[in-house]
């Protein structure tokens, strides 16, 4: 398996692309594997190693429930629009699902989602397929899964040679869906008799010091691919091997995930597809934002000086408009009683209707 700090590299590296800085991590302390929180502490002590000035912050899930999602969402609101959910599959999937019911689909987010095989019991893109609800579809192409990449059609036969053989000495048996060299620890395995048994050979033609020397035969190794019957590998200076990596996003005419990058250790860098691109939900179709234009809270950058008066001057508006229909309503309803009052006693004289007359002399 590749190691925790080749997959934090990775990770940074695929965030720094897209200028992500501020980022907020959701660990699923209570997963089937350790994987998940020693991944989440390389990640931030990482991310303090790097010569950029990533801003990571994490949020622990003790509890698998819908209430402890939506306060980790919460949580990663006040501080980024990143959310690297350091879970299983299928607790990622929920979180998105929940994240498009509460408002978290506007484009603003990202969420990434990082497997260290595609395993059930880890997770896999068909967690994340479209099928029934459709009121996730703009979360999930909000996502980015990144996970190990298995081996393609050039080892159909040599897996096939592997199954026979665990089932003739072992009595082992595969899922029918996993094939054994797409399994991280099988391949890790695999290749590393492989790598000894190239270095052993090469020693044939070597030095006494280089045959006798364990350390002499690593170091031989280390900061270079070498070729095996599985594909090329890289060796770290560090003496890991890391393992290449898929970078997975949304497709919307499949409804589910699909390769658009991927990492090669060999050739040290991160390629984007040049066919596939990322169908962002967001206005203009590109990446979202580091920060927003009026910041996390909403009322930041652009809308801080127009923010207060907006309201006092929607607040005003309010009043002035209720204070003008109560002060209507009241002079129409006197208008009405009034009006009813004297189509009633139409009949009736008052005495001021009354104009006394001077008397005048008759005269003739």
């Amino acid at each position: 398996m590749g190691t925790y700090t080749s997959f934090a590299s990775v990770i940074l590296q695929v965030l720094a692309s897209f200028s992500w800085l501020h980022v907020t991590i959701i660990l699923e302390t209570k997963a089937v594997s350790p994987f998940y929180k020693e991944l989440a502490l390389q990640l931030m002590e990482s991310s303090r190693q790097s010569s950029k000035a990533f801003r990571l912050e994490s949020y622990s899930l003790d509890a698998a429930t819908d209430q402890t999602f939506v306060s980790a969402l919460r949580f990663a609101q006040k501080r980024s629009r990143v959310l690297l959910l350091v879970t299983t599959g299928k607790t990622a999937a929920r979180i998105l699902k929940l994240a498009a019911r509460d408002g978290f689909t506007n484009g603003e987010y990202v969420f990434v989602n990082i497997q260290p095989s595609q395993q059930v019991d880890y997770g896999t893109i068909d967690d994340f397929r479209n099928d029934l609800n459709d009121t996730s579809l703009i979360a999930f192409r909000s996502l980015i899964f990144i996970a190990y990449r298995p081996a393609g059609e050039e080892l159909v036969e040599l897996n096939r040679a592997v199954v026979q053989r665990s089932q003739a000495l072992d009595n082992t048996t595969y899922k029918t869906r996993d094939l054994p060299l797409d399994l991280p620890p099988v391949r890790s395995s695999y290749d590393s008799v492989a790598l000894f048994a190239k270095l052993v050979n090469e020693s044939q033609s070597s030095d006494q010091d280089f045959r006798c020397s364990g350390l002499a035969m690593a170091k031989r190794l280390l900061n270079q691919s070498v070729h095996l019957a599985t594909g090329d590998t890289f060796i770290s200076s560090g003496r890991s091997r890391n393992l290449d990596l898929n970078i997975f996003a949304f497709n919307t005419t499949i409804k589910g995930l699909q390769v658009v990058g991927t990492f090669i250790w060999g050739k040290g860098n991160l390629q984007w597809s040049r066919s596939r691109s990322i169908s962002w939900p967001t206005l203009d179709g590109l990446p979202p934002l580091d920060v927003p234009l009026c910041g996390f809270s909403g009322t930041e950058g652009s809308c801080a000086s127009s923010g207060p008066s907006s309201v006092a001057i929607t607040v005003l508006s309010v009043t002035i408009s209720v204070c003008f229909l109560c002060g209507w309503a009241l002079v129409t309803r006197w208008y009405v009683i009034k009006l009813k009052d004297l189509t009633l006693n139409w009949w009736i004289m008052e005495s001021t209707d009354f104009r006394r007359e001077e008397s005048v002399p008759f005269q003739r």
